[in-house]
């Protein structure tokens, strides 16, 4: 299946999105700060990226940011979870964040899931 680097400050749910992407057959790694992010993105080469916006040392816009300068990185799909209000509008309004996915927090596996699937399918046509 495909590796996915859950990059989300919050243990308890990276645990959780972890052991169920892992069910689904799925390679995952973690980072728990912005940097740790983009360091094991480059590392890593991930298929995608379940990047949180509101994290540590470096908050998700700058991790996005950065990673679409690199071009090693620049094709990793990122799907986008928050729980920052505003966030869906910046990243809808700003051009510069090119995202294939959205997910406010909190939802449910399923809804999240559909969507993982759906950046996945992406990822599978590119390859």
């Amino acid at each position: 299946m495909a590796k996915i680097l859950v990059a989300e400050d919050e243990i308890d749910v990276s645990f959780v999105l972890g052991e169920a992407l892992k069910k689904k057959a799925h390679t995952v790694s973690f980072a728990f700060d912005g940097e740790e992010a983009l360091k094991k993105a480059k590392q890593e080469n991930p298929d995608m990226i379940i990047l949180d916006i509101m994290m540590p040392k470096m908050d998700g816009f700058a991790v996005h940011q950065e990673l679409k300068k690199d071009p090693k990185t620049t094709k990793i799909f990122i799907l986008v979870q928050t729980a920052k209000a505003d966030a869906r509008n910046i990243i809808l309004r700003d051009k510069a964040y090119e995202v294939d996915g959205f997910i406010e927090k909190p939802f449910d596996l399923t809804k999240f899931f559909n969507m993982v699937e759906s950046v996945l399918k992406k990822v599978r046509i590119k390859d």
